[in-house]
């Protein structure tokens, strides 16, 4: 029995780092800064990429065509969502900013990376308070 002991505690070592190695992938937490009935106004950490520091990143928001591939439907509003990296002290972050006020309370955003090394999608369920 110490045999599959040993590799349960494998398994479960290996899936409490399963976060720390999804934040590898190159994009991490979003942080929400605006309110339901305002215009979005959030940021995304880019993290672990080596080519973020040579200004080869480009985001964006997912086509339409993409929603449907992945299963999410598409809202007009992401059409109004404007996507830009910048430079902090803490390192480099996507800022999503849209021309036009949330007034759902849910928004289902399907972010694009991209760099020389490659592309990468990664989706978000944004949860806005009325505050």
């Amino acid at each position: 029995m110490p045999g599959a002991l040993t590799h349960f505690r494998l398994a479960i070592a290996a899936l409490l780092l399963l976060p720390a190695i999804a934040q590898a992938q190159g994009l991490g937490r979003l942080s929400v800064h605006s309110a339901l009935g305002q215009p979005l106004q959030a940021e995304v950490a880019i993290v672990s990429l080596p080519s973020a520091r040579d200004g080869g990143l480009h985001g964006s928001i997912a086509t339409p065509d993409t929603y449907r591939e992945m299963g999410f439907a598409f809202d007009p509003l992401l059409f109004s969502i404007r996507v830009s990296v910048e430079n902090r002290a803490g390192g480099p972050v996507l800022m999503l900013t849209s021309s036009l006020p949330v007034k759902e309370p849910f928004l289902e955003l399907l972010i694009v990376l991209q760099s020389a090394s490659g592309r990468l999608i990664r989706n978000y369920t944004v949860l806005l308070d009325s505050r």
